[in-house]
């Protein structure tokens, strides 16, 4: 019934990032990688298929959440949405949200534990009808 409500399938989930907030002092000594094409190419394809988002915080400090809504088509077709919604994430709580309505506002200030997951929609299907040359 994802169709109905959400405009379109449920296919498939990513496999759940884990994700620990860092202080100020902790962030230099983990420094992000370089992005090759192929990563990137796999971050848009599942940021573009992304239907649904869940986040399981797990703590131990709360996480102060914010999700502020978006100005785009989908998100004034939905009646009476919230233009901010503010939530003290404590361990245990889950979190499902529609990352095409909503931006995802997180500010933890004690180090905290999340897993996250995207449910997407079908992948395209490519169909070649001729190829030459």
């Amino acid at each position: 019934y994802s169709a109905d409500v959400l405009g379109d399938f449920i296919e498939e989930k990513t496999p759940s990032m884990v994700c620990l907030s860092l202080t100020d002092d902790e962030e230099p000594e983990f420094p992000s990688p370089e992005a090759d094409d192929k990563v990137l190419g796999t971050f848009l394809d599942t940021w573009r298929r992304t239907l649904l988002r869940a986040v399981l915080f797990l703590g131990p400090a709360p996480a102060h959440v914010t999700l502020e809504a978006k100005d785009n088509e989908r998100s004034a077709a939905i009646p009476r949405l919230q233009a901010d919604i503010k939530i003290e994430a404590l361990p245990n709580t889950v979190l499902v949200f529609r990352p095409d309505c909503y931006e995802l506002v997180c500010d933890v200030p004690d180090e905290t534990l999340m897993l996250i997951s995207n449910f997407l929609i079908p992948a395209p299907t490519w169909v070649f009808g001729e190829i030459t040359g």
